[in-house]
């Protein structure tokens, strides 16, 4: 692999959005804008669709392990004078996209990240901002399981990500007052925290690599950090990051 850039698709004119990802089989990118588009477009650069969702911003676009079961988080816009920003809402969708999406779950407030399970019956999410909590609940319904103690402090851009076996649940959490956040591993069958590791200045995103023993994540620095998760439990404390 060369890292060359095989297709430009010249889409400035969509403006800001959320992470891109790849279609079951490879061949499409699906991503949403801020302007409240959900689009899909062809790896080798032929336009795709585009679904409009004209009421809002879509922040996140998430998948299950087999990238059938999706999850697009919007954020509806501010209306008037109010006080306060509307709470979010995820719409379900199964691939590939067509009509309208298969179900609507709104939620009681402001959600910056969603991460689906590995079978996608169920979605993560976190919500507040000084005394942050993790809540899972039913993709079927939207129905709340199980809630977490407070973890921290959400910040704007927090990322969650679910592991492949299904027992952790990663999050990024701001920490005191400045830029430095934790990322918290949440035991995903009570949410009680397992260690928060220390990321400075912060942690942009975050994933559990194929392996399912090993968490990546990166900074604003355009550094890849990886934690063995067998050196972190083996030792209470966060292993080496490389």
């Amino acid at each position: 692999m060369s890292g060359e850039i095989a297709h430009d698709f010249a889409n400035d004119s969509d403006g800001e959005g959320c992470a891109v990802r790849f279609s079951p089989d490879g061949r499409e990118l699906v991503d949403g804008s801020w302007c409240g588009d959900l689009i899909v477009r062809s790896t080798s650069g032929h336009a795709g669709k585009r679904l409009s969702f004209p009421d809002g911003l879509i922040t996140d676009v998430v998948h299950d392990l087999s990238r059938t079961v999706w999850l697009v988080l919007h954020h509806p816009r501010v209306v008037g004078d109010a006080d306060e920003l509307p709470p979010s809402y995820v719409n379900l969708w199964h691939w590939p996209f067509s009509g309208a999406p298969v179900r609507r779950i709104n939620l009681k407030s402001v959600v910056d990240a969603i991460c689906l399970s590995p079978d996608g019956n169920l979605m993560a999410f976190v919500e507040g901002f000084e005394e942050s909590r993790a809540h899972i609940a039913r993709v079927a319904d939207g129905q709340i399981i199980v809630s977490s103690d407070p973890i921290g402090r959400r910040f704007l851009g927090a990322k969650l990500a679910w592991s492949r076996d299904g027992s952790f649940i990663a999050a990024t959490i701001r920490e005191g007052q400045f830029l430095e956040t934790d990322v918290v591993l949440l035991d995903a069958s009570n949410l009680s925290v397992v260690v928060k590791l220390p990321c400075s200045p912060f942690a942009q995103d975050l994933l559990f690599l194929p392996d399912n023993k090993s968490l990546a994540f990166g900074g604003v620095n355009n550094r890849i950090k990886v934690m063995q998760l067998d050196d972190m439990f083996r030792n209470g404390r966060p292993a080496a990051l490389n």
